[in-house]
């Protein structure tokens, strides 16, 4: 199975943060970084593709040689990480943002955040959950009651936070307020207690097509890693889709290949395989179980 050019120099390597790059303490393993650097210095593109924002990513780059433009808020903004410069950017349209209300009428237990255009995050409602997701990412949260105002900067996204138990009736009830209001949005499951509102044409597949066009790199040549039903998409458009084994079911089934668990150091052994590949040797070495139950597609 022909997969890449063995010249790394037209090779993207994209991947997931949390539950992918990051193990389960949230920081990122010495064996990833060590590979990763690696994998660059052999003339390989890597970048990341997450749902977090500017801020929450700029403390793991002093240790990542990323090296191609990354994608932040689940794929609303392509984003330069060594100038700082937003590439690409878009924003839920101005009536969309009526939807946070009757939210807090039918559900009050939901934490609600609020992404502005100035990078900036208000809390509308708050919970544990809520408390939880602003020390994880050293966000810095405005707290704000119902009182804020609809027509303040455009809004990148809005993070509904709730017991994961209670998420597909949330998602139901918002599925179906979108659909009478013809609003051009859409929900995603990014976490097992988090559900994001974005805008409906926004996703980190589409903008790993907007990067890897922009690099000059053929779809083929595109490696993505990923865990979360918001990096379905991501898998699907790259070259080859590489879940980790703690990775949702339903991403398992899209994935070309299923590797080791983010605490495993997963973008390592796939930077090993990568390497292997060069050499003619496509052996997945710690994974054989898991490519058996997922299939190559």
């Amino acid at each position: 199975m022909e997969i890449m050019s063995a010249n790394l120099n037209r090779t993207l390597l994209v991947s997931d943060m949390d539950g992918t790059l990051l193990n389960s303490k949230h920081a990122i393993s010495k064996e990833n970084i060590e590979a990763i650097k690696r994998f660059v210095a052999q003339g390989g593109l890597f970048t990341l593709a997450t749902g977090r924002i500017d801020s929450s990513v700029r403390p793991y780059l002093e240790n990542l040689p990323v090296n191609a433009p990354a994608i932040l808020y689940n794929g609303a903004m392509i984003y330069d990480c060594k100038r700082h410069h937003i590439i690409w950017e878009q924003f839920l349209p101005d009536d969309a943002k009526r939807i946070v209300w009757p939210i807090l009428d039918e559900f009050p237990e939901t934490g609600i955040e609020v992404y502005d255009a100035a990078g900036d995050v208000h809390i509308l409602a708050d919970n544990g959950l809520i408390h939880y997701h602003m020390l994880r990412e050293s966000l810095q949260p405005k707290r704000l009651g119902v009182e804020f105002p609809l027509k303040t900067l455009a809004w990148r996204k809005i993070l509904f936070a709730w017991d994961q138990k209670y998420m597909p009736l949330l998602q139901r009830f918002l599925n179906r307020l979108i659909r009478q209001q013809g609003w051009s949005i859409r929900t995603m499951r990014t976490e097992a207690n988090f559900l994001e509102i974005v805008p409906r044409d926004v996703n980190k597949g589409v903008a790993l097509a907007q990067v890897s066009k922009s690099l000059g790199v053929e779809r083929s040549n595109v490696i993505a890693i990923g865990d979360n039903l918001n990096d379905l998409e991501m898998l699907q458009m790259a070259g080859v889709g590489v879940a980790v084994a703690n990775a949702h079911r339903s991403v398992k089934r899209v994935a070309t290949f299923c590797t080791v668990s983010n605490d495993d150091h997963a973008v390592s052994e796939v930077v090993k395989w990568i390497e292997g590949h060069r050499k003619g040797n496509c052996q997945w070495t710690k994974v054989k179980s898991d490519i058996q139950d997922i299939g190559v597609i």
